[in-house]
């Protein structure tokens, strides 16, 4: 857990919540998924926050854990929910309830040719979609998973796996802005 000492070590003291989150959530504490299910959906929503530093220390924690495949998935998983979340968002946004009945012409195959467990592949897509504020996709992918025998508990979960990694993206952009 060499990158995660690191991440924790660039967070200031006002992030020791934060802190506080990464060892109970990314830890050895958090027994309610598996171990690639938590790096890879911290590293999704590291993804999905942007911030170069964050994605390096997880990408390095995440390697120990995920298979090459599996890393490649958690990348489709989020290039596909930076796409899906914008358009599904703004169907739900607009008052006009006729976009949500009208088929799209986005390609979804990476939901279908991702070559790793489909309950893995839906935590990454979950993680990146709270990260990304799409409450139809939430609600799709937190579905999905509970047909496929998650708990609320876990899908809960992978949430605070998101909320956490995304304020320390947070964390990390206001101290380099602090330091220029």
């Amino acid at each position: 857990m060499t990158n995660l000492r690191t991440l924790k070590s660039n967070l200031p003291d006002y992030a020791q919540d934060i802190k506080v989150g990464l060892d109970k959530l990314l830890g050895n504490q958090n027994n309610h998924l598996t171990k690639k299910q938590i790096l890879g959906a911290a590293l999704a929503a590291a993804f999905a926050s942007k911030r170069k530093s964050l994605i390096l220390d997880l990408e390095g924690e995440a390697k120990l854990s995920l298979s090459k495949e599996e890393m490649k998935a958690v990348k489709a998983a989020t290039a596909l929910m930076a796409m899906n979340n914008v358009y599904y968002r703004f169907t739900h946004i607009t008052k006009d309830r006729e976009y949500e009945k009208m088929t799209t012409d986005l390609s979804n195959s990476a939901k279908s040719s991702h070559g790793i467990d489909q309950v893995d592949f839906e935590v990454f897509a979950l993680s990146v979609s709270v990260v990304n504020g799409c409450a139809s996709c939430i609600d799709t992918h937190a579905g999905r998973l509970q047909k496929l025998g998650f708990s609320k508990k876990q899908i809960q979960i992978v949430a605070e796996i998101a909320a956490v990694i995304t304020a320390a993206g947070q964390v990390l952009r206001i101290e380099e802005v602090i330091e220029q």
